[in-house]
C-alpha cells in the first residue's frame, strides 16, 4: 500500500486485513500528508509504523535520528515494527521495551482512533492529539521539528482539549518523573514528548444516601433527563447500556461550576461518581455504564469550581498583560488546601511542585 493512490487503497475497506503499514518512516513531523494517510487507512486496519526499512540496519551515525523516528512510529501508529539489529543495541532495546510497555497501558497509543493536529502546518513544534476509538483515553504528542531547543506553553495546548477532569502526565520514556507538568515545556532539539491526557475515571464513595445539601443553595439544577412523569416512574435500560444524563446547571455570579453524575447500583452501599461535561448554554451531560440488574438510583450534583474560576480570571489578566502576582498567591493557597484534602497517591503530587515554585509569582521569575 505504501505510495499507492487513494483509488487503490479505499476499496480495501471491509476486506478484513489486520494491519497496514504507514509511511511515518519518511515523515518530517510537519507535512500534512501523514494525517491524511492515517484518516484514509483507519477504516481498513490498524496501522504499523517502522523507524527503518525492514531488513535494513540503521547507519551507525544515524542513532539520534533513529530514536526520533522510533518515538514517532510508536506515538502515532497502533503497532511498531523494528529490525532485529535494533534489539542488539542496549539503548535502543531499552527504548523499544519502554515504548511497548507504554502502548500496553494506553488505549490511545495501542489503537487507531481519531488523530488531529492542533498546531499550524509548518510550525517549529507540531502538537498532535491522538484519542482511543472510544475517546476514553488520549495523548498529546509534542514534536520539536527544529535543530535547536524550543519551549511551548503546554498549559495552553492542554487547555484546548475538550472535556474537564483530565489527568495530565508526561509518559515519555526516560523523562524525569514529575508530579505536575512544568509550563513552558522545554524541548530538546528534535525531541518527541508524549503527554497523557486521560479523562479522570469514576470515583467510588461509600454511603447509602446522598450527602446533605449545603445550607444555602447557590447551584440550581433543573430539567434532568431522562425522566418519566417527573420521576414517578422509573426509566428503563439494559445491562451494558451507557446511561446518558442531561441537566441544566447554573448559579448566580460569574464563578465557574462543575458537575458529576452519581450512580448507585442495587444492593450496594456506595456511589460511583462520574464527571459531567459542559454541553451548551446551561446544559451539562454525563454518562456511565450500567452493570447490574435491578432498581438503580442516579443523581446530579453541581458545585462552584474555585480552581476553574481562578484559572479563568488569571488567564484573562495574563492575556491582557496585567499583573497576576495576587492571583498566583491565591492559586498557591488553592493548591495547598487541595493537598490537605488529598488522599492516596494524590497526596504526594502538589507539595513538591509548590516548593520548587515558591518564587514563581515574581516578575520574570
Amino acid at each position: 500500500m505504501l505510495g499507492a493512490p487513494a483509488t487503490a487503497i479505499l476499496p480495501l475497506r471491509g476486506v478484513g486485513f489486520d494491519y497496514v503499514l504507514n509511511s511515518i518512516r519518511w515523515w518530517d513531523g510537519m507535512a500534512p500528508w501523514f494525517f491524511d494517510q492515517q484518516v484514509m487507512t483507519r477504516g481498513i486496519a490498524a496501522s504499523i509504523g517502522f523507524p527503518e526499512l525492514p531488513g535494513i540496519a540503521a547507519p551507525d551515525g544515524d542513532r539520534d535520528a533513529y530514536g526520533r523516528r522510533l518515538m514517532l512510529a510508536a506515538a502515532l501508529s497502533a503497532g511498531l515494527l523494528v529490525n532485529e539489529d535494533a534489539l542488539q543495541r542496549p539503548a535502543q532495546r531499552q527504548l523499544i521495551a519502554s515504548l511497548n510497555q507504554l502502548k500496553t497501558e494506553s488505549e490511545a497509543l495501542a489503537e487507531d482512533g481519531p488523530i488531529r493536529r492542533l498546531s499550524e502546518a509548518g510550525a517549529a513544534v507540531t502538537v498532535v492529539l491522538r484519542e482511543s476509538p472510544a475517546q476514553d483515553d488520549a495523548v498529546l504528542v509534542v514534536i520539536n521539528n527544529d535543530a535547536g531547543p524550543q519551549a511551548i506553553d503546554i498549559d495552553d495546548w492542554l487547555g484546548r482539549i475538550e472535556g474537564d477532569g483530565r489527568d495530565f502526565r508526561d509518559l515519555t520514556p526516560g523523562a524525569a518523573a514529575s508530579a505536575l507538568l512544568a509550563s513552558p515545556l522545554s524541548l530538546a532539539p528534535s525531541e518527541v514528548r508524549i503527554i497523557g491526557a486521560r479523562p479522570a475515571g469514576a470515583r467510588i464513595v461509600p454511603g447509602a444516601s446522598l450527602p446533605p445539601a449545603p445550607g444555602v443553595a447557590r447551584i440550581v439544577i433543573e430539567r434532568v433527563s431522562p425522566e418519566l412523569d417527573g420521576g414517578r416512574f422509573p426509566v428503563k435500560r439494559i445491562v451494558g447500556d451507557r446511561l446518558q444524563v442531561f441537566a441544566d446547571i447554573f448559579r448566580d455570579g460569574h464563578d465557574k461550576i462543575s458537575a458529576a453524575l452519581w450512580l448507585q447500583a442495587p444492593g450496594t452501599n456506595e456511589w460511583r461518581i462520574t464527571p459531567m461535561q459542559f454541553w451548551d448554554n446551561d446544559r451539562w451531560v454525563g454518562a456511565t455504564r450500567l452493570d447490574h440488574v435491578g432498581e438503580t438510583s442516579f443523581a446530579v450534583a453541581g458545585w462552584t469550581d474555585h480552581f476553574a474560576s481562578w484559572r479563568d480570571e488569571g488567564s484573562k489578566k495574563r492575556a491582557a498583560g496585567a499583573a497576576i502576582e495576587l492571583e498566583l498567591i491565591e492559586g498557591r493557597h488553592l493548591i495547598e488546601a487541595a493537598a490537605a484534602r488529598a488522599l492516596g497517591d494524590d497526596q504526594a503530587r502538589p507539595p513538591g511542585r509548590l516548593g520548587r515554585n515558591r518564587d514563581a509569582g515574581r516578575p520574570n521569575g
